[in-house]
């Protein structure tokens, strides 16, 4: 309220004439005219006036309740009714629009310098602060709870799907991924949950450091203990470092002078009782005639093997693993130079010392025979990790045959299957899941091949079969076999030039030099007196460079087990390979030419059945029948052939429901405006860059996609309108689809037949598979 004039003052000469005109003209008056005048308001605060009540009534948020511009409250705010906060966020200086690497959607952490992009493949890069919800010229929002709408294609290779967690990505900085970390020292870091395409949840859950795995059996956690060791004594010197074992004996250690002597002449410096681990195959030298200062079964002192190392002030803090799976390698393994599947056992090797320091470091040796300790597994030719196991091993003597065979298995049982789909349990392609007859080589259970030449088509068959499921004949619980018809043409020529064999491919043309491997198999035949061939080959870009028989086996008409060893010679072709493995698999020929020297009829029902398969790295008399879960064999299968077709599901054709939306299964996506493309991230990384084909699931079409706002396929969508009466067209011969791929993702572009804001669905068979 206001006064529309101000009111003069009188003065001490002023008469009582001058009082009343005063009274009359001014006072009164304008008091007459007070009324309210109006009232300003504010951003997000609506203000009313009522000129007769002469009352103002002010409504913060307006009619709207829409506060558009900031608001600060200096001292505490309280609400008695409910409170809708749509995220929880802060500003940051450190990044900013054009800042290389960050986007929408980027998940951050902080560190000593300041912001910078999480990833899963270590505890502290998932150490996860929040995600990038707003990038501006001066500053960008970190928001830590709750809903951000915007773009997720460049962080989640996509759009989000509503339900969908998205886990914090191990191999790409600041992304997120729907395919769960598995692999051991990564951490599982839920971060989004989708609320829709463009919408997500920010969730705050703990992550989850994977320190176990599957091996074998069962799960194995790691343990681990932790000592303290002065930083004056200089342990790395001594080789107290990751990757090394370490022995404990203060007992031994206290007032012997022998035993210093002893350590001092293996080139070890105890520290506080702790020393590099050994075993007692030193040759042992005496200070004085007739002293004798050796240790017997020195590796019993074995503790652990060093992981890490942190400092506590003037301390060292070391992390020994006493049992279980780690990411560090012991150094002989980690430089070997074709490191060996198996069992590794401490080494007698002399350590050397001197004032530099180690200048040979602890070695394990690769001998499951040497009565020594063993100390772990490794279980991949290549490996990424390492499963402690210490143990006592004296297989020399261990008394009858039947002892060290089963000490022996006792051992294989923990290593690895190569033949990880030998229980043809992963089948992404069609071709021989209800019935194949068609001729030449093929892939058919994945990294399982057949090949067949000569051979006339429609006489042979391969068919996979269903094991019922309280069905106990075959070891290792498989609930598929493979049914291969084996009946030639009888007026073609001898088979015996021909091919016909099933066999699991194994990577790395290298594999095996020099070793001894175990084959592993249930068969059967629907005659008898028949026989296959099992067989070694070498292949380098399809071209053949070697292959050799095992052994040959006579086929029962009961499933029987076979078990076959075999010294793998070196390889003597000289290189340089590529695309290059070996395969391990089943001749079917001298089946194949005993029905041909028969003459039995193309209608006979002669086939060789084979089921449970297993390459084992070693020399096993009775080996178990191990496979991994099959969520890690088919991430394994995944390295070579991807398809969002489902087992149910055959490539190529319709696969839509019948209320007739798309499958649950294709790949959706969202036009979003100057992005007509989506990324689509692989599950693992593909052996090498796959061919990739796009499948409509409206028709089957390949190099086409299905346009669901439209209803119709790319191609036929021309001339339609969508998102703001924004025109589709195809134009004449041009493509819908291309693709732009790596090893670890597909680029899908959109050519023609789609605007901005169309919804999009495909099907996507992408294979890296070795050339056959």
């Amino acid at each position: 309220m206001a006064f529309n004039t101000t009111i003069n003052q009188l003065s001490g000469t002023s008469t009582f004439y001058d009082w009343f005109i005063k009274e009359n003209n001014e006072i009164i008056s304008k008091l007459n005219q007070i009324t309210v005048s109006g009232v300003t308001s504010g951003d997000g605060v609506l203000a009313t006036t009522d000129a007769t009540s002469g009352l103002v009534t002010v409504s913060i948020g307006g009619t709207s309740g829409n506060i558009l511009g900031g608001l600060t409250f200096s001292g505490a705010v309280s609400f008695l009714g409910e409170t809708v906060v749509p995220n929880t966020s802060f500003k940051t200086t450190g990044i900013t629009v054009g800042t290389s690497g960050y986007t929408f959607g980027s998940v951050v952490r902080i560190t000593s310098a300041g912001y910078t992009l999480a990833k899963a493949n270590s505890a502290d890069g998932a150490e996860v602060i929040g995600v990038l919800s707003s990038l501006n010229n001066k500053y960008s929002v970190v928001t830590v709870s709750g809903r951000i709408d915007g773009n997720f294609t460049t962080v989640a290779g996509g759009t989000l799907s509503p339900g969908c967690v998205y886990f914090l990505s191990p191999s790409s900085s600041g992304s997120i991924t729907t395919t769960e970390p598995s692999t051991i020292g990564y951490v599982s870091k839920p971060v989004i949950i989708g609320l829709g395409q463009t919408a997500g949840m920010i969730v705050q859950y703990r992550g989850n450091y994977l320190n176990s795995t599957t091996i074998g059996n069962g799960n194995s956690g790691s343990n681990k203990i932790y000592i303290t060791l002065p930083a004056s004594r200089n342990p790395g010197t001594y080789g107290f470092s990751a990757g090394n074992f370490l022995s404990y004996a203060q007992d031994q250690i206290d007032g012997n002078t022998f035993f210093h002597q002893y350590l001092k002449d293996t080139g070890r410096t105890s520290i506080n009782g702790w020393f590099l681990s050994g075993c007692s195959d030193y040759t042992y030298t005496t200070p004085q005639a007739n002293s004798y200062y050796g240790v017997n079964n020195e590796e019993e002192f074995i503790i652990g093997m060093v992981e890490s190392i942190t400092t506590s002030g003037s301390d060292l803090i070391y992390q020994l693993i006493t049992h279980g799976s780690t990411v560090i390698l012991p150094y002989s393994i980690s430089s070997y130079s074709s490191s060996k599947v198996g069992s590794w056992l401490i080494s007698g090797v002399t350590y050397n010392v001197s004032a530099a320091g180690i200048t040979q470091m602890q070695k394990v040796n690769y001998n499951e025979y040497n009565p020594n300790t063993r100390l772990g597994f490794v279980f991949d030719t290549s490996p990424s990790y390492w499963y402690v196991d210490i143990k006592n091993v004296n297989l020399n003597n261990a008394g009858p045959a039947s002892l060290q065979n089963l000490v022996s298995n006792l051992v294989m049982t923990n290593t690895q299957n190569f033949a990880f789909n030998g229980d043809f349990s992963v089948w992404q392609r069609d071709t021989g899941k209800t019935s194949y007859t068609t001729a030449g080589n093929v892939y058919f259970a994945d990294n399982w091949i057949r090949r067949q030449t000569g051979i006339t088509s429609g006489v042979q068959s391969l068919v996979r079969q269903d094991f019922s499921s309280t069905s106990t004949e075959v070891e290792g619980n498989p609930s598929y076999y493979v049914n291969i018809k084996c009946v030639a043409n009888p007026g073609g020529t001898d088979p015996n030039s021909n091919t016909y064999s099933i066999g699991h491919v194994i990577e790395n043309i290298n594999t095996f030099n020099g070793s001894n491997i175990t084959v592993g198999f249930y068969a059967k035949c629907a005659l008898s007196g028949y026989s296959a061939k099992v067989y070694f080959a070498r292949y380098s870009g399809g071209s053949q460079v070697s292959k050799s028989t095992i052994a040959t086996v006579d086929l029962s008409t009961t499933w029987t087990k076979h078990t076959l060893t075999y010294e793998v010679p070196d390889l003597t072709a000289s290189p340089p390979f590529s695309d290059d493995y070996i395969e391990i698999g089943i001749d079917m020929i001298p089946a194949v030419k005993r029905a041909y020297d028969l003459g039995l009829p193309t209608g006979t029902n002669l086939t060789v059945s084979v089921a449970s398969f297993v390459v084992y790295n070693g020399v096993y008399s009775t080996p178990s029948h191990n496979f991994e879960r099959y969520e890690d064999k088919f991430k394994k299968a995944q390295k070579f052939y991807y398809t969002t077709y489902s087992s149910s599901q055959t490539s190529a054709t319709k696969t839509m429901l019948p209320t007739d939306e798309p499958a649950l299964n294709t790949y959706t996506f969202t036009y979003l405006p100057n992005s007509p493309f989506s990324v689509l991230k692989f599950p693992t990384i593909m052996r090498e860059e796959p061919s990739v084909t796009v499948y409509s699931p409206f028709t089957g079409i390949a190099s086409e996609m299905y346009n669901y706002t439209a209803s119709k396929d790319l191609r036929n969508a021309s001339t339609t309108t969508g998102y703001n009466n924004a025109m589709r067209y195809s134009r004449l011969g041009s493509s819908t689809v291309s693709t732009v791929q790596d090893t670890s993702s597909v680029r899908i572009n959109i050519g023609s037949g789609a605007v901005p804001y169309d919804v999009i669905n495909c099907h996507v068979v992408a294979d890296a598979s070795y050339p056959i």
